[in-house]
């Protein structure tokens, strides 16, 4: 646990917060002076750091944390695609950067409003990244170009 920890730069005290636990605790697991938790706090343990799989947690490979974390919401692969892939070149003209804005501005709303924010949000982010994507790629003069970089950032 300490060496996932230590990798991901986080202190003792910031994993502690995490789990809702306390520093001591969170060293008395590191030093196995305490019993290993119960599946519930290993998962969330797990999670803290972004552990990949269970085995690196535990030192078992039977399980990976696949198996308990299930695989993310149905939108995530265009989400991930569409940040994943960026254009090298873009065949259709990119909308202006004030109009992204306002799309960024949409998506916000959307966040903070809806009741299946993931929905909206993976419909709407694989649009917006992309066309934020081919702002940047037809930006010409460094004003165009330093513009559709604050674009993109915020998407």
């Amino acid at each position: 646990m300490q060496v996932l920890r230590v990798r991901r730069g986080m202190s003792r005290t910031v994993l502690a917060g995490l789990l809702g636990k306390s520093p001591s605790w969170v060293k008395q697991v590191e030093g196995g002076r305490l019993q290993m938790p119960k599946l519930p706090m290993v998962l969330r343990i797990a999670e803290a750091p972004r552990v990949p799989s269970l085995a690196d947690l535990v030192g078992s490979r039977a399980t990976s944390i696949s198996l308990f974390a299930g695989p993310g919401h149905a939108r995530l692969p265009q989400v991930r695609d569409a940040l994943n892939t960026y254009p090298l070149t873009t065949v259709r003209q990119a909308p202006p950067a004030t109009h992204l804005k306002h799309r960024i501005a949409h998506a916000w709303q959307a966040r903070h409003s809806a009741p299946h924010h993931r929905d909206v949000l993976g419909e709407l982010l694989p649009h917006l990244l992309r066309d934020a994507q081919a702002s940047l790629a037809q930006a010409e003069s460094g004003t165009e170009r330093r513009a559709a970089q604050s674009v993109l950032s915020e998407v």
